[in-house]
């Protein structure tokens, strides 16, 4: 039999249920206010071939070759953050109704500068040739858009950028080019400085005050949903990014990048972990680690393991090749993603049959069926919205295909981003809450948290009153006989 600490959940009525969710939904209802009301993410520059732009004409040594300079505008800083340069050819050799045409090249970013503080330019990038990327476009009165570059970081005032398209099909066309410079909007990267210190620290708090309600109790009294809490609070501190502001700090250094990578994959796998075990280990009573912990480590291990590859893969080629574009440029990508949709399936089809066989075998027993209630009830929602969120991110005709690719922003607003980090934040704080000790907890130390038990206490207390009452009886009928 298992002893297990009364937790807050077993003492709250429907009207205090009413009012938990209530909660949840008004403060995530104030995240998306507060984000509706706050900066764009990306600001952009808009300029034209001749405004800062050059065509280099092609030469007797390369015909097929077309070379562009050009320069941002000057202003930036490292709140900037990330920078990208997207080009859209005007087509003037064809005219509406012609029908659409196809314009393919071969990109190649031959050079880019920087402008440092002190008035001088340095070189960041030199063109190599293994670094040519072919490209695709659809063309009628003008071509779709294609991304020129992508810097990580901005640590520069100001840009010179130098690339050229080669191999050519027709050169006639590329005469007339707009660019459009995006980045970071200042006052969003100053939202997200302050909103993720807020949530740092209301998560530590959280942590702390969950850990110190327990501090009474014994580790192997906690219930299972106790002892994932206190990994998951912990983990939430990181995924909130406590070091974020050393990438301002530090600018262009990789591992403030890839940290950040890892903590959010971290706390998300670790979330994907604790439905699993929360759903199995209500049935479950003896949890060794190689029968019960083992499998489910290993699955969720895979998924983590290939969204990490994938991501530091991403990472890496935006640093050492500004004009690589995750969604065309897939060669060694297919793999890792075929891998990833795999196990990602198989984690679904896992956490829906221990779904269906916790409800199944738990919903009619006492303080189980409420167990499971509530956590089924939170994760749907926290999905539904999450799932919502991506796909009017990502689902929408208004983003261009080409530019707008993995690697741009996660977040086309500040709504997107309070709603996401809110979302995960109150979920941890609501079940901290409910799944803290009760009020008579250390009166309740020997609390029975055993499925196959709780049934028969409740029917053996009911024979201790039948006796007791039988006992009346025939006590009063004695008495009355004497009389």
């Amino acid at each position: 039999m298992e002893t297990a600490v009364q937790m807050k959940m077993y003492t709250l009525t429907k009207r205090e249920f009413l009012i938990v969710f209530a909660a949840f939904f008004g403060c995530f209802f104030v995240t998306v206010i507060i984000g509706a009301a706050g900066p764009a993410v990306l600001g952009t520059d808009t300029q034209h071939l001749g405004v800062d732009w050059t065509r280099q004409p092609p030469n007797p040594i390369t015909p097929n070759k077309v070379t562009i300079h050009g320069k941002s505008t000057p202003g930036w800083s490292a709140f900037s953050q990330e920078l990208w340069l997207a080009c859209t050819i005007i087509n003037g050799g064809f005219r509406k109704g012609d029908g659409s045409h196809r314009l393919s090249f071969s990109l190649r970013v031959e050079q880019v500068e920087g402008l440092k503080e002190s008035g001088e330019w340095h070189t960041l990038f030199k063109g190599i040739k293994n670094y040519t990327h072919h490209r695709k476009l659809s063309c009628a009165e003008q071509c779709e858009q294609f991304m020129v570059l992508h810097l990580g970081y901005v640590d520069s005032q100001q840009y010179k950028v130098s690339f050229s398209l080669e191999h050519t099909s027709n050169l006639s066309l590329v005469t007339n080019m707009t660019f459009k410079w995006q980045y970071f909007n200042s006052q969003f990267t100053q939202l997200e400085i302050w909103f993720r210190f807020i949530f740092v620290i209301s998560t530590f708090v959280s942590a702390f005050l969950f850990m110190q309600s327990l501090q009474s109790f014994a580790v192997g009294d906690w219930s299972i949903e106790q002892k994932w809490m206190s990994i998951l609070l912990t983990l939430l501190v990181l995924y909130n990014d406590p070091l974020f502001m050393l990438r301002f700090l530090v600018v262009g250094n990789w591992f403030t990048r890839f940290v950040e990578v890892f903590f959010e994959a971290t706390f998300l796998c670790a979330l994907l972990l604790f439905w699993l075990c929360s759903y199995h280990g209500v049935r479950k009573l003896t949890r060794k680690f190689t029968t019960f912990y083992l499998p489910k480590l290993a699955i969720v291990s895979f998924v983590w393991l290939m969204a990490l590859t994938i991501r530091a893969w991403e990472e890496y080629n935006s640093v050492s090749d500004p004009s690589y574009q995750t969604q065309l440029d897939t060669s060694g990508f297919q793999g890792l993603r075929v891998t990833l949709y795999i196990s990602v399936g198989l984690y679904l089809l896992v956490l829906a049959y221990l779904f269906v066989r916790a409800f199944a075998e738990m919903n009619n027993l006492p303080y189980f069926g409420l167990r499971l209630k509530f956590l089924a009830s939170l994760m749907v929602i926290v999905l539904a919205v999450s799932v919502t969120i991506i796909l009017l991110r990502f689902g929408r005709a208004a983003i261009e295909p080409n530019f707008i690719s993995s690697q741009l922003p996660h977040y086309r607003n500040s709504s997107e981003f309070l709603a996401l980090t809110g979302l995960v934040n109150i979920y941890l704080y609501t079940m901290s809450y409910v799944y803290s000790p009760s009020k008579n907890a250390l009166r309740e130390s020997q609390f029975k948290d055993n499925p196959s038990t709780s049934m028969l206490n409740n029917y053996d207390d009911d024979l201790h009153f039948e006796d007791d009452d039988q006992e009346d009886v025939h006590l009063n009928l004695s008495k009355g006989e004497k009389t």
